[in-house]
């Protein structure tokens, strides 16, 4: 979902390795829903990610929330993305 120039050329050099192994119709023709899907992983789950790490070392109450609130993301990003690449 990022400029390809933004990633350091070993990067590119492995997701075209992964793409030529595995013949992941996803990464090859990025459909919309699922650089949306991606959108959502860097602006909503990602932070959650760190939110939950200081929840975790700080015994914080509101701990069981977010990591509800980020489970919840993170299955529904995966079954749409399941769902997609049955054939």
């Amino acid at each position: 979902c990022l400029p390809r120039n933004l990633y350091p050329d070993i990067l590119a050099d492995l997701r075209n390795w992964y793409t030529r192994e595995s013949g992941d119709y996803l990464m090859t023709e990025m459909p919309d829903f699922y650089i949306g899907i991606m959108w959502i992983e860097l602006v909503f789950q990602w932070p959650l990610v760190f939110v939950n790490l200081y929840g975790i070392l700080a015994s914080m109450p509101w701990f069981n929330i977010t990591c509800l609130s980020y489970g919840i993301s993170l299955f529904t990003s995966m079954v749409i993305i399941h769902i997609a690449s049955v054939p």
